[in-house]
């Protein structure tokens, strides 16, 4: 097995994963921290009591829009039987296959853990002990600390990204543009590294942190949960853990006309099937260029 693991709780802190392999049977260097990520539509929660902790500790429940901050590792054959054996799985935990997103615009297959539904609890306080272990080594690894400390006193903190990144025929004039006309947030022109392609009657945007080509479209503020189900729907995007769809919704650092960088949901193409480059990068160039031609 050479799936990546996503961290978002107690292991986090290599010291805590050593001591507990050591009493346990396992050797050390089960694991390597590979890069921060963030788990898309999840938000934590303290959601099972745990002997060995006295008290809550995290799980990670579906909410759309939402995001967990973590580290990446990479798990060995050893590593990941020692992960089934501290999580308890299936029974307090269980495995669950999806993808983490990097603010460049890609995705990362991972496996992670979520508390088993029939281990699941509204709440259940943390012990200090363990919410310190868990706030301590959030920080060592610059990962915020305020979701964490929200859902200890059974809170959920607002979503970190609130804005839509669009290129193509939901931006302003373009055929699809109605679906945000009514909404709260305002467009700004912007953009994001990557490749554009001619699909037909729409675009499709490839991401390419390494590229020195431009696409360029407009933010859009204000979308929330609701709007986000209507797009990927729109979009035919069919979830992070279900693999294919038309579209697939990451977030991406965009940068503004005035020079500021906001991070912001976009979709994706799943493929792009050998479909021309917009050389542009420009939807609205491309297609003014394209009547004129045809």
């Amino acid at each position: 097995m050479n799936r990546r693991y996503f961290a978002y709780g107690s292991n986090l802190n290599l010291a805590d994963w050593h001591r507990w392999c050591g009493e346990n049977g396992f050797r050390e260097g089960l694991m390597r921290p590979l890069f921060r990520a963030w788990l898309p539509d999840r938000r934590l929660a303290f959601t099972r009591y745990s002997t060995a902790r006295q008290g809550g500790v995290l799980d990670i429940l579906p909410a759309r829009g939402h995001l967990v901050n973590g580290l990446v590792f990479a798990v060995d054959e050893d590593g990941w039987r020692a992960l089934e054996r501290k999580e308890g799985a299936p029974r307090w935990y269980e495995p669950c296959d999806t993808e983490v997103l990097t603010p460049d615009g890609l995705a990362h297959p991972v496996r992670t853990f979520e508390v088993a539904p029939a281990s699941r609890q509204r709440f259940v306080v943390p012990k200090a002990k363990y919410l310190d272990l868990v706030l301590a080594v959030c920080r060592e690894f610059g990962i915020s600390t305020q979701a964490t400390a929200a859902a200890a006193t059974n809170e959920v903190e607002e979503p970190a990204i609130k804005s839509l990144f669009v290129y193509g025929t939901l931006m302003r004039g373009e055929a699809r543009s109605a679906l945000l006309a009514d909404r709260s947030g305002v467009f700004t022109p912007s953009r994001v590294c990557g490749s554009l392609h001619d699909l037909g009657s729409y675009p499709g945007l490839t991401p390419e942190p390494s590229s020195k080509r431009w696409v360029f479209g407009e933010i859009h503020g204000g979308v929330g949960a609701e709007q986000l189900a209507m797009l990927d729907g729109v979009e035919g995007f069919p979830g992070f853990e279900v693999p294919g769809g038309l579209f697939r919704r990451r977030m991406i650092d965009t940068h503004g006309v005035d020079g500021q960088t906001l991070r912001a949901w976009v979709y994706v193409a799943s493929s792009v099937g050998g479909r021309p480059r917009i050389e542009s990068g420009d939807w609205r160039v491309h297609r003014r260029q394209s009547s004129l031609l045809g």
